[in-house]
């Protein structure tokens, strides 16, 4: 089974990295197609490896419109090209369908051993071939993202000199820091409190040296990967990690504003404003455990469901006999 997967694994490589040449078809205004030399293609679309996809006038336009803005320096993602993306569209199918032959001879045996009927089996492999599915297509959009921003710090580095380029990350690494101080401004003019105009630089780095702020983020082009949490128990343990960060980081800001003798209208915004934070979080984490939580979303969801239920009915009343 196992020497079958890498097998499997193998030719899923040469899916996503193989790069023949082959010819696709362009369906002109007439409605027949004319074949066209174009960029290389996935090993599914070579003969047996199935059919060639089609590139309509508008893929074509877009795509030449794409490379002329590339040319004058505009970044193009990889799957804005419409060739790419149906290219990358095609080898996800093919590898469904290679792990789909796997999944039936391997899981079959093993749900029929342990009782369950061909239906359920079946539904099963169902559900593992989506899982399947969607592990390419996040792989596919995790690739397009490190790519895009390795290709923005290489064309960053070629526009700077050595110094500037040194200002600029740092400049990228206290964004974090500069979004908590932006909610600190904010808690301090809800809270009807003025901030020591000239600590305001002092704040920010203070900030980002004590790491006061949950360490998950992703938007921007230096950053880490998405962190994705779905169900209760992994909904809440993220939770928890981030309420220890917050907590830890919020204890650090706090005595190093102390230690650089800001004043204590600063130390005192720190302190209060962490304090209703990690309170928030805190209500929140209860607010997960809590069983009537639970079920509450149920009912709710339940209650939509009848509702979209008897929307439907009302729209496509019963036909009478």
């Amino acid at each position: 089974m196992l020497a079958e997967r890498d097998q499997i694994r193998a030719q899923l490589e040469e899916l996503r990295g193989s790069r023949p040449r082959l010819r696709a078809y362009v369906r002109q205004g007439n409605g027949q197609p004319q074949a066209l030399e174009v960029r290389p293609q996935p090993a599914s679309a070579r003969p047996g490896g199935g059919e060639p996809f089609e590139i309509t006038d508008e893929d074509g336009r877009l795509s030449r419109e794409l490379t002329a803005r590339q040319r004058k320096g505009e970044y193009i993602a990889r799957f804005d090209d419409p060739v790419a993306y149906k290219r990358q569209k095609q080898a996800i199918a093919k590898g469904v369908q290679m792990l789909a032959a796997s999944n039936r001879k391997n899981l079959a045996p093993v749900f029929a051993r342990v009782g369950l009927s061909d239906q359920v089996s079946e539904q099963l492999q169902a559900h593992v071939s989506k899982i399947n599915d969607a592990a390419m297509q996040a792989e596919a959009a995790l690739m397009q993202l490190e790519t895009a921003r390795v290709d923005y710090d290489s064309r960053v580095q070629s526009l700077l000199s050595p110094a500037d380029y040194v200002l600029y990350k740092q400049y990228e690494a206290a964004g974090p820091a500069r979004q908590q101080f932006e909610r600190l401004e904010r808690f301090a003019w809800q809270e009807g409190r003025t901030m020591v105009g000239g600590e305001r630089g002092s704040l920010v780095a203070i900030i980002r040296e004590a790491e006061a702020y949950p360490k998950e983020s992703y938007l921007g082009p230096y950053d880490g990967l998405p962190v994705v949490a779905v169900g209760k128990e992994n909904v809440l343990r993220n939770a928890k990690h981030q309420l220890a960060e917050v907590d830890e980081g919020a204890n650090r800001a706090v005595r190093l504003a102390a230690e650089r003798g800001l004043s204590k209208r600063s130390i005192g915004l720190l302190r209060d404003y962490y304090a209703r934070d990690i309170q928030k979080r805190s209500d929140e984490i209860q607010w997960i455990q809590d069983p009537k939580t639970e079920e509450g979303l149920r009912a709710g969801a339940l209650k939509r469901a009848r509702e979209g239920e008897e929307k439907l009915r009302g729209t496509f009343p019963a036909k009478s006999e």
